[in-house]
């Protein structure tokens, strides 16, 4: 009996304790999933939520109250279910009295097909853009557009596609320029997107005739002459004739479009000439020919001293000689006279067999030996390398003479720092870069920065990636537009090679106009044999020199594409290192000109070259195994196809050419005294 009386009062103590228990209080919501994942507009994701109390106990029968931010990403119910309306990344949340719990839900859209929305079954002529732009909608797995999806435009028929590479807008279409190849007939453009592919056809009638360059190499006194004007497009035979002026006195021009003869005087003519073709389709296109003196006269035992004004476009012209003739050159800064070096060239020619001759030879203990021959894509290369070296300097000291005039606080400060704190004054790059830019034209010093400025010039996107973009002028891009998969050859060497050698060797590029790229502008103010160059007046602000770009540019030769499309059987890759040396330029003399002060041309253009050769070394080691500081013999250049030259070696094979051609033969010297800290 006592034991049952105790018991009822332990029962009645424990539900009264119960019945004075608190509420539980919420203290934190957990939702799942924590990141929610779609990739289709019309795509449902269902949230859950649970409401926890301060011990970690859920809260039976909470209900809560969904919400998500914004209404571009998805709509949620009262359940939890989000319904997808468009791309993005919002926060999912959840309130439950006073405490809220969050989630995030990231949609990615899924490509689903590609459709064509217009400029398919055109017909139109080679060579020339077509006139509605080929355009595709990108659209998921409902049907519904695709924005940003990353879309590749590729040509057939060494044709283009302007740009080649873009992005869909936000209506889920992309469109590019499509400029038709060579051979006439069917063509096609074929657009990527992810795995989906859709092809646009197009027909290709006669390219219009036209003479696409106005280059024509000069002639000297009495030496003979003879070029072969180029034309495109049209219908064979071609009928050739002087419109307007005259060629230079003792050459004539026949109907076959070759110039010809032997120059009679010292000249610099203009003339227009004209061509039609056999179905009565004409052009017609200014000229230039620039008669030199003719070569020195001299003769064993002679010396000539030669004080040439400023640079000029006639160098000294030695002839051949006599079997045993050998020249000795030496070009001396004689005085300064306004700041401007006087040089003098000296010229002295010697037999091989004489006293001098004699105890040259036998200090050098080695023979005399010529220039060794070398294959149409190096000696081409030397030469171009040699006139881009002497354009370098001229460009160096017009740069010297144009700070000493503006003063270092015309130079705009280099932005890669602020960019990243992204002031609202300064542009942000922009992925792809723009398809279209205007550049003003480098011209010449000395009307630089004198008003007005020359008229910008539109050009086009070619091709691009992180660190490079490649434009080209719009009226020589409709002429001879360079190939996409060229222009991306060269940016790949530079992403491969270029770029690791700038920051090991040289350091960074700058970025004062905040794009995070170089901005590289084919153009037809390259001078012929010119491969490339930088003006360092494109650092300047346009408030100081409104002929100023603003950017880092580099100019660029079309001749060097055009020679790259046939480089596997020509072996002409100049492109290449090319690159890599003008970056080097970049960098230098944007250092140089905001200190107001620039190295003398043999570093600035040596450290360039060593730049270039650096990176075919480091691409020599990627490919074929060869330390980047080793010892090059013979075995480091295996045949490829019964030549030695490849991309990766081409940068140090015409250094060696070059090196080799200056100094083969021990009577042949050179000795430069352009200051007075270098001999």
């Amino acid at each position: 009996m006592d034991r049952v009386e105790s018991s009822g009062f332990l029962l009645l103590t424990v539900v009264g304790l119960a019945a004075c228990e608190p509420p539980p209080v919420p203290a934190t919501i957990e939702i799942g999933p924590g990141i929610g994942r779609a990739d289709a507009v019309g795509a449902t994701v269902q949230f859950t939520a649970r409401v926890l109390d301060n011990r970690g106990d859920p809260i039976s029968g909470a209900e809560v109250e969904w919400w998500v931010r914004g209404r571009g990403v998805a709509t949620i119910s009262a359940s939890g279910l989000a319904t997808i309306v468009g791309p993005g990344q919002t926060d999912i949340g959840a309130d439950y009295e006073s405490v809220t719990g969050h989630a995030t839900l990231i949609v990615e859209l899924r490509v689903a097909g590609v459709k064509i929305v217009s400029g398919d079954g055109q017909t139109g002529p080679a060579l020339r853009a077509l006139a509605d732009r080929p355009t595709i909608f990108v659209h998921g797995r409902n049907g519904t557009s695709v924005a940003d999806a990353e879309v590749e435009f590729e040509p057939s028929d060494n044709g283009a596609a302007l740009p080649s590479k873009t992005t869909t807008d936000s209506d889920g279409e992309a469109s590019t320029s499509w400029i038709l190849g060579l051979p006439t007939g069917t063509q096609t453009l074929r657009a990527h997107v992810d795995s989906y592919a859709i092809d646009f056809t197009a027909t290709a009638t006669h390219a219009p005739l036209s003479i696409p360059s106005a280059l024509l190499s000069r002639g000297r006194l009495t030496v003979p002459y003879r070029v072969t004007i180029e034309a495109r497009g049209g219908s064979r035979p071609l009928f050739w004739s002087i419109e307007s002026g005259s060629l230079p006195a003792g050459l004539v021009l026949d109907s076959a479009g070759v110039i010809a003869g032997t120059p009679t005087g010292i000249d610099e003519t203009t003339f227009r000439v004209h061509v039609r073709d056999a179905t009565g389709n004409e052009a017609s296109r200014e000229m230039e020919i620039r008669v030199c003196e003719a070569p020195l006269r001299i003769v064993p035992g002679d010396v000539i001293v030669d004080h040439p004004v400023g640079i000029s476009p006639c160098p000294p012209f030695l002839p051949a000689g006599e079997e045993g003739d050998r020249y000795r050159i030496a070009v001396v800064r004689t005085d300064v006279v306004e700041d401007a070096a006087r040089v003098s060239v000296v010229v002295k020619v010697e037999r091989a067999d004489s006293g001098t001759s004699r105890e040259l030879l036998s200090a050098n203990a080695r023979p005399s030996r010529p220039a060794p021959r070398l294959s149409p894509a190096l000696s081409a290369g030397l030469r171009i390398a040699d006139e881009s070296s002497r354009m370098h300097a001229r460009l160096l000291a017009d740069a010297e003479r144009l700070i000493r005039e503006l003063g270092t606080g015309a130079v705009l400060p280099d932005r890669r720092s602020e960019v990243s704190r992204s002031p609202p004054t300064i542009p942000m790059r922009q992925d792809p870069p723009p398809d279209r830019r205007v550049f003003r034209p480098y011209l010449d010093y000395r009307e630089s920065c004198e008003d007005p400025p020359p008229a910008r010039k539109p050009a086009y996107l070619v091709a691009y990636n992180d660190h490079l973009a490649i434009y080209q002028d719009s009226v020589q891009q409709g002429l001879d537009p360079i190939r996409a998969a060229d222009a991306r050859q060269v940016l790949d060497y530079y992403e491969d090679y270029g770029a690791e050698t700038i920051d090991e060797y040289f350091g960074a590029v700058p970025d004062i106009n905040g794009d995070g790229r170089v901005n590289v502008f084919v153009s037809p103010v390259v001078p012929e044999w010119v491969a490339a160059f930088v003006w360092a007046g494109d650092f300047l602000s346009t408030e100081e020199c409104s002929w100023s770009n603003e950017m880092e540019l580099v100019y660029y030769n079309e001749i060097l594409f055009d020679l790259l499309e046939n480089a596997p059987d020509s072996g002409h890759y100049q492109a290449l290192p090319t690159m890599v040396h003008e970056v080097k330029h970049l960098g230098s003399l944007y250092i140089r000109t905001r200190l107001g002060a620039y190295h003398p041309s043999w570093i600035e253009e040596g450290t360039a070259e060593i730049a270039a050769e650096m990176s075919s070394r480091l691409a020599m080691e990627a490919v074929g195994g060869v330390a980047r500081g080793a010892r090059l013999d013979r075995d480091a250049y295996p045949p490829r196809e019964g030549t030695i030259i490849t991309p990766e070696n081409y940068g140090v094979l015409l250094r060696l050419a070059r090196t080799t051609h200056s100094y083969s033969g021990v009577l042949n010297s050179i000795s430069v005294n352009p200051t007075e800290q270098h001999t």
